[in-house]
């Protein structure tokens, strides 16, 4: 997960300075959300 939040900062820096495309940064903020609610325990009940 960290390397996804890692990747999602880059591509953000990238994209202010418009080196980077919207839908990138989009995919790796959909990683990062992915990888950050694989991380979770699951809940309990």
């Amino acid at each position: 997960m960290d390397l996804a939040a890692k990747e999602v900062e880059r591509l953000k820096a990238l994209n202010q300075r418009e080196f980077a495309s919207k839908t990138s940064l989009d995919k790796a903020q959909q990683q990062y959300l992915a990888a950050k609610s694989k991380s979770r325990p699951p809940a309990t009940a």
